[in-house]
């Protein structure tokens, strides 16, 4: 399965149209993540967009990031994921389950996983940490 980023948004309207787009082009809802670092902006681009967390994620991992499940739109966002360095970061979608760990070179890697240039990946850590939301997705 191929991952990639799909793009980096200031606002919550621009991801969503975003990823309205990506469904309409034949991209599955459940193979796209979206992360930020506040709770509501995930919630709303979620509540919009259909984008779900389907696969568990594992007791160690949910220990490691400290957050609890809640459902929302028939899925999971895992808030909270408390990165020393980067502060909280809020995810739904499959990037959910891939994460394991709770350090920034977990965090790293995780982004690496979706083809995203290791050059390019403390840009993105810095977008997160400016209030943007990153949308990855996954195609078969």
């Amino acid at each position: 399965m191929e991952k990639q980023l799909a793009g980096i948004y200031v606002q919550e309207e621009e991801a969503i149209q975003a990823i309205k787009e990506l469904i309409n082009n034949g991209y599955d809802a459940n193979d796209i993540s979206v992360l930020a670092k506040e709770n509501t902006t995930v919630e709303h681009v979620v509540s919009h967009t259909d984008v779900e967390e389907l696969s568990p994620i594992s007791e160690e991992a949910y220990g490691l990031i400290g957050g609890f499940l809640s459902g929302i739109s028939n899925g999971f966002i895992v808030p909270g994921l408390l990165i020393p360095g980067i502060g909280p970061i809020m995810a739904a979608g499959p990037f959910v389950s891939m994460f394991k760990g709770n350090s920034i070179k977990d965090l790293k890697d995780t982004f690496l996983s979706y083809e995203i240039p290791e050059s390019e990946v403390s840009r993105y850590l810095k977008h997160l940490q400016s209030g943007h939301i990153i949308v990855l997705v996954e195609k078969n």
